[in-house]
């Protein structure tokens, strides 16, 4: 959660109070006159580093493989070369991850 210090524009009321910026209706003219370390540091909701989404991806690859083998071993050749192709689309997202993370967009 992210809680900012305010300070109200209205003249009626000097006190500060911590509220969230995403708790003011549109509109509202605040003042922010303060913010934490960990606030300011912090990153948003569902946002993952590369590297995180890299072994993912990874690994994610490496199922859909295990699963063609499999599905090459049962005899269903159609299904598993669809499984293939769906990897190598994900081999594809980890080979532009790697290239991220080693120019340093990490």
């Amino acid at each position: 959660m992210s809680f900012w210090r305010l300070v109200s524009l209205q003249p009626t009321s000097a006190d500060e109070a911590d509220i969230r910026l995403t708790d003011l209706k549109l509109g509202t003219c605040a003042r922010v006159v303060s913010v934490t370390a960990a606030d300011a540091a912090a990153p948003a909701p569902g946002t993952h580093k590369t590297a995180d989404l890299h072994l993912r991806a990874s690994h994610h690859r490496e199922e859909l493989l295990e699963e063609a083998r499999a599905l090459m071993a049962a005899g269903k050749i159609r299904e598993a070369r669809a499984v293939e192709k769906r990897a190598s689309q994900v081999g594809q997202l980890v080979g532009a991850l790697e290239s991220d993370i080693r120019s340093g967009l990490h």
